[in-house]
């Protein structure tokens, strides 16, 4: 019983190792892709997903890159983040996705930067 457990824990950290890896070892968006595909709501391979998410992640730490003042105006970096994802997601990587659902994209997005921004405040 015990051994079952252990092996799948083991399982489990080699999964999770491989993931943040394709992510450059960031793990805001190794959450943020838990995130939307434990909910099972965005009907995406994996390949989209990853792809869509590293061209946010490119453009937006790009973006910051000099100027993190810009999360100060968090309804502008929400507006930015929404245009973002409906561009990468639904234009860029053709998924047919719906208002909410860019959304909450959106929203997970900017609840990571912005928790790592007000830490280091």
């Amino acid at each position: 019983m015990l051994r079952k457990i252990y092996d799948e824990a083991k399982e489990l950290n080699r999964k999770n190792t491989l993931l943040k890896a394709k992510y450059n070892n960031d793990e805001k968006y190794v959450r943020i892709h838990k995130r939307l595909t434990e909910k099972g709501k965005l009907n995406a391979k994996e390949m989209q997903l990853h792809r869509a998410l590293m061209q946010v992640k490119n453009e937006v730490n790009t973006r910051l890159e000099g100027q993190e003042d810009y999360l100060n105006n968090e309804a502008l970096f929400e507006r930015y983040l929404v245009r973002l994802v409906a561009q990468k997601f639904v234009i860029e990587e053709k998924l047919d996705l719906d208002t909410e659902t860019r959304q909450n994209i959106s929203n997970l997005i900017g609840k990571e930067y912005f928790q790592l921004y007000n830490n280091r405040i």
